[in-house]
């Protein structure tokens, strides 16, 4: 029975989801003796949180690029990410390469300082939604003052402390 429920769950991906789309940037397709189900779709979550996890595999989120194949040209849709340095927002741009999320993108990074997004919702599931929170990243309040982070690891809010002998 789990052979013909992935094949079919493969079936339906492949019928509906275009080979370069955004699914396959985070590694949620596999072949059909192996693929699984997405670990947000379990429902223990959130329905906020599994429905924005859900847009973004997908690529039908508040980005640029979705506005842009959707022909959306509204005020609140805009097509160039409000950073200024790219003219279609991608959701990788926003991930890996946004200033407006470098602050918080320490969340998202394994132990090289690296973003792996095929991890992204697997082993950094928690981290990622920390980070969706904190940025307000695929939302209509992307751009806006972030929201609480944890520092950096190895970074101090100390500034200016000194111990005097």
């Amino acid at each position: 029975m789990p052979g013909i429920q992935a094949q079919a769950f493969e079936e339906d991906l492949e019928e509906n989801i275009p080979q370069d789309h955004i699914f396959r940037t985070f590694d949620l397709l596999r072949t059909s003796e192996d693929t699984q189900y997405p670990p947000f779709i379990d429902l223990r979550r959130p329905a906020g949180e599994t429905a924005l996890l859900a847009r973004i595999a997908s690529g039908h989120c508040k980005v640029g690029a979705y506005f842009h194949k959707m022909h959306i040209d509204a005020p609140d849709a805009p097509i160039a990410c409000p950073c200024g340095t790219i003219d279609i927002q991608t959701i990788v741009h926003v991930i890996t390469d946004c200033p407006i999320t470098d602050p918080a993108r320490h969340l998202l990074e394994n132990d090289d300082g690296d973003i792996d997004l095929t991890t992204l919702f697997t082993d950094k599931l928690d981290s990622f939604l920390k980070w969706l929170k904190a940025t307000h990243s695929f939302t209509r309040r992307f751009g806006e003052t972030l929201g609480p982070v944890s520092p950096r690891q190895g970074a101090s809010d100390l500034v200016g402390f000194s111990v005097v002998d």
